[in-house]
């Protein structure tokens, strides 16, 4: 069973909830024809990043140790405005942003 955020988990349990978030990210990408680059630890300890291409489409992904998901900086789909931090918000939050262009 995935983990769920909650302020009580230790850190080794962010860590991992990250790296189930990370591997969500990575299934969307794939389902959509997509590539990644390599993950990169950004300077703030909490997020790790990847740019990530679908067709023309490149845009800069971030997965925080809470579970959530950023898309070109943004935490929330477009549409909707819900916090990204399932495997659906993911895709919805990708897919918006390629129909927009940006």
């Amino acid at each position: 069973m995935p983990v769920v955020f909650s302020p009580d988990l230790s850190p080794a349990q962010r860590i991992e909830l990250r790296n189930q978030t990370k591997a969500q990210v990575e299934k969307v990408v794939q389902a959509l024809d997509g590539k990644l680059e390599s993950w990169c630890q950004s300077a703030a300890v909490e997020w790790e990043y990847v740019n990530a291409s679908v067709g023309d489409f490149t845009c800069r992904v971030g997965v925080s140790l809470g579970g959530v998901v950023s898309v070109n900086g943004d935490p929330f789909t477009v549409s909707a405005r819900e916090m990204v931090t399932s495997t659906e918000l993911i895709r919805q939050s990708i897919t918006e942003r390629i129909s927009r262009g940006y």
